[in-house]
């Protein structure tokens, strides 16, 4: 019975359905639906820390580095933009498919351990030692922050917004795969609708009641 129920809840989560399931039950596996997007809001931020210390340099710097290899930093720039869109999303994606592979319960707790203490202590002390973010932003400031959107971030999948947007975005992209598909089959009766709606005798009778450009009524006579 357990089985089915679990089977029953994580069909409606697909479908973007939390809110059909059970409220004693929403709360069933959260650490593990929260890991996938812990790890993109890591990489998130380790990203967009990187693109901000390239970014944030005063302008004799920016001038300096624009004249001696111009091409190379747009390109870095640009680069690790596309990083920052595309790679946590990735990452959060494969991590929920590794979670879902792991059969023993250990090794994926280990898991989730490791993705928890990555996001509370190794992120914001690996920054600071890094050099990415200055040591004036107290560390304890950078935990606590994290310690809230950690807990924001379950609060949300406890309610279903994880699988709501993940059954949009798999929505989304099925129906933009299916255009070049719904364009060929709608494209010949377009035209024909067209051809058959348009070109009839009434459209060729109000056509020949037009008068030439620039010719009215009050200078019908004058044309």
């Amino acid at each position: 019975m357990d089985l089915d129920r679990r089977a029953a809840d994580a069909w409606f989560r697909r479908r973007g359905l939390p809110m059909v399931i059970h409220r004693r039950r929403r709360g069933a596996g959260m650490l593990r639906r929260s890991t996938p997007g812990l790890v993109f809001l890591c990489l998130l931020d380790l990203l967009l820390a990187a693109l901000l210390k390239l970014l944030d340099v005063p302008e004799d710097v920016l001038a300096a580095r624009m004249r001696s290899s111009g091409v190379g930093y747009v390109l870095g720039v640009l680069a690790l933009t596309f990083a920052v869109v595309v790679v946590p999303v990735i990452a959060g994606r494969l991590m929920a498919k590794l979670l879902r592979v792991l059969s023993r319960t250990r090794v994926r707790l280990a898991v989730m351990a490791a993705t928890i203490g990555f996001w509370l202590l190794v992120l914001p002390l690996g920054e600071r030692l890094t050099g990415l973010v200055s040591w004036d932003n107290p560390l304890w400031v950078a935990i606590l922050t994290n310690l809230v959107a950690l807990a924001v971030l379950m609060f949300l999948v406890r309610i279903g917004v994880g699988s709501i947007l993940t059954w949009a975005a798999r929505s989304a992209v099925a129906q933009v795969r299916a255009i070049g598909t719904l364009a060929s089959r709608a494209l010949p009766l377009l035209l024909l609708v067209v051809m058959f709606s348009f070109f009839t005798a009434e459209l060729w009778q109000a056509v020949e009641r037009l008068t030439p450009a620039g010719c009215g009524w009050w200078s019908a006579s004058s044309c």
